[in-house]
């Protein structure tokens, strides 16, 4: 009988260490790395549109920014359109060239982002000029 209590207890000291590991699930590399996205998200996001010498000064103006990451988009500066023409025509024309007036002005706008009216002003002037040229 006291072999007995002794395997029986040991076997109950054996389930008990393995639930108690099984109960475990520290992880410490995804604990950390989530607290770490957690204060990237906390340390705010700073958005806007900069020229390259306003970066210069948005870095000077707090020595936290030049520590740890953030993200610069660059893209191509866009010069004016030529006089008479609108910014959306590269979009338009070949839309118009292919499309109802109506679906082409629905297409430039959802592209673009632009007002329909403004879209649909530019298309008549663009069809107007293509009818009468």
């Amino acid at each position: 009988m006291h072999k007995f209590t002794i395997s029986t207890v040991g076997v109950a000291l054996a389930i008990a260490s393995f639930a108690a590991a099984a109960g475990n699930t520290a992880t410490p590399r995804v604990d950390q790395r989530e607290a770490n996205q957690q204060a990237r998200i906390d340390a705010g996001v700073a958005s806007g549109q900069l020229t390259a010498r306003e970066l210069a000064g948005w870095l000077a103006a707090d020595a936290n920014r030049a520590r740890g990451e953030f993200v610069l988009v660059l893209h191509a500066s866009r010069s004016a359109p030529p006089e008479g023409e609108s910014v959306h025509d590269t979009l338009l024309v070949p839309l118009l060239a292919a499309l109802p007036l109506k679906q082409a002005v629905a297409v430039a706008a959802e592209i673009a982002g632009a007002p329909r009216n403004a879209l649909y002003a530019r298309a008549l002037a663009l069809r107007g000029a293509r009818d009468d040229g």
